[in-house]
């Protein structure tokens, strides 16, 4: 597993990551009507994710 800078591209596997954790977890209990904003704001400086076999993971999904 690779940990990385999280990067322009990435934003489509973040979000089906997100939705996947969302309906198994629950979590985050409420997701916001804009998704794709929540998962890149303009507040965001830097962010990571981890990655293994070029898909971006999580620990428990």
């Amino acid at each position: 597993m690779l940990v990385r800078e999280k990067e322009q591209g990435d934003e489509a596997q973040c979000l089906e990551l997100l939705l996947r954790v969302h309906r198994t977890d629950g979590y985050p209990l409420y997701l916001p009507a804009d998704v794709p904003a929540f998962i890149t704001p303009d507040y965001e400086v830097a962010a990571w994710v981890a990655e293994n076999d070029g898909r971006i993971v999580s620990p428990r999904v």
